[in-house]
């Protein structure tokens, strides 16, 4: 089956300003394994249309995504359409096995320099001590005290298994023995669990791709980035949660937003980027910006100068009280742009699409004349129009569409039942955020 991008292609680039209907007021959240019970199954996804309807799923558990859906809910006004999926990010420790044969050390004269990734661990280096098994021992124990590995336990004899705190990939442990120089180096790891992953959101789109905004209750830096690189990639828009400073995710997406809380708060306090998302989404794109808006249940934050600063270098947002007001500031994607331009650029192509779908799809023909042209030459025109009604565009200057006449289309093209090209210059009308005002006192 083709997809309408087959039959109507629509590119829109943004340029600085020298410069079914997809449901735009819709957010999905994906939760965790930890917030459903077994009833609920993975990359499933769920419609709910209030937060009624969320608390009677006896699959959906209390934590994390009961308390965003709560949140993005209790917005006024908030989007009429939630939907819910699950991705098993359970992370799954690493194991593997030391195995070191006895040799002929010397107490006092031998050392084992135990290293993690190339880098000494705390403990060493383990001087030999009485036995070999007395020194396992002791290698086991400075081992099970980095905060990177969860376990590491001697088996008595010539082997430590170790247990690392989570899945990450794969991690080295290497021993050097100082007395023969011997160098012995155990990869430790095990394929795990992926968590979440390009592959586990087409998983969820492919059930249902209805929805446009997107959260999630995983909050690592690299699931972050996992799941901003999907939703430009998609045509959705993300917001994500960031907890601390001088942590730049490095998501370079105009597609994205973070927005900074307190990690001190807990439960409905916490989730302020699903109250922001579902706070605009219910709006119509482009008529609004993402700063200045009043959320319902997520906790304020008050920001030193310095700190507010680095939320500024990373283009992260916040939510604090500005005059005895709480407000959103400042609306910037991830990437240092303004989140409602790229959420109405997204909209405007979509319906854009659909408009000359639409067009096509109502005549039995639209003949390749001029006035077949002009019929889809109108129907981009009117959308246009309507965007400038939605004051996304401007009308100084007007929108401007284009296409050539019938007798200067190429021939190919016009064999092909291609029309092209079809062309517009459209500006946004942008918006008022920050005010300078220069007075004189005369006396």
């Amino acid at each position: 089956m083709p997809e309408i991008s087959e039959i109507v292609d629509v590119t829109i680039s943004v340029q600085s300003s020298a410069l079914s209907r997809k449901g735009f007021n819709s957010l999905m959240i994906v939760g965790d394994a930890d917030d459903f019970d077994s009833g609920f199954a993975e990359y499933e996804v769920r419609k709910y249309t209030s937060y009624a309807q969320i608390s009677a799923d006896t699959d959906i558990l209390d934590g994390d995504l009961k308390d965003r859906a709560q949140v993005s809910f209790a917005q006024s006004p908030a989007v009429p359409e939630l939907y819910i999926s699950k991705v098993d990010n359970t992370k799954v420790a690493q194991v593997g096995d030391v195995d070191l044969v006895t040799g002929n050390f010397a107490p006092g004269s031998s050392t084992w320099e135990v290293l993690y990734n190339g880098t000494p661990i705390s403990g060493s280096p383990v001087p030999y001590t009485a036995s070999f098994e007395v020194t396992m021992g002791n290698v086991a124990t400075a081992l099970q005290a980095d905060a990177r590995i969860a376990t590491a336990v001697f088996n008595g004899s010539d082997t430590i298994t170790v247990t690392g705190e989570e899945s990450s990939g794969t991690f080295e442990i290497q021993v050097n023995d100082t007395f023969q120089g011997d160098d012995s180096t155990f990869n430790v790891t095990t394929p795990g669990n992926p968590g979440l992953t390009s592959a586990s959101l087409d998983a969820i789109a492919s059930n249902n791709n209805t929805w446009f905004g997107y959260a999630q209750v995983f909050e690592d830096v690299a699931d972050i980035q996992t799941a901003s690189a999907w939703v430009a990639a998609n045509k959705k828009y993300g917001f994500f949660l960031q907890t601390g400073f001088n942590a730049n995710m490095n998501l370079n997406s105009n597609y994205s937003c973070l927005w900074y809380t307190d990690n001190s708060y807990s439960g409905v306090a916490r989730p302020l980027e699903v109250a922001l998302a579902s706070r605009v989404l219910a709006l119509v794109p482009g008529s609004y910006t993402a700063a200045f808006k009043s959320l319902e249940l997520v906790s304020t934050t008050q920001l030193t100068a310095t700190q507010e600063s680095d939320l500024r270098n990373e283009d992260v947002n916040q939510y604090s009280v500005v005059a005895g007001e709480s407000i959103t500031w400042n609306g910037v994607t991830s990437n240092g742009s303004w989140i409602d331009l790229y959420i109405g650029v997204l909209y405007l192509e979509a319906r854009i699409e659909e408009d000359v779908f639409a067009t096509i799809k109502a005549r039995d023909k639209v003949p390749f004349t001029n006035d077949g042209i002009n019929l889809i030459v109108g129907a981009v025109q009117n959308r246009l129009q309507q965007s400038v009604d939605e004051q996304f565009l401007t009308d100084d200057p007007a929108p401007v569409t284009s296409a050539p006449l019938a007798s200067e289309v190429n021939a190919t093209d016009k064999s092909n039942r291609l029309l092209s090209p079809v062309t517009f210059t459209a500006y946004t009308a942008g918006a008022i955020q920050t005010v300078k005002i220069n007075g004189i006192v005369v006396a």
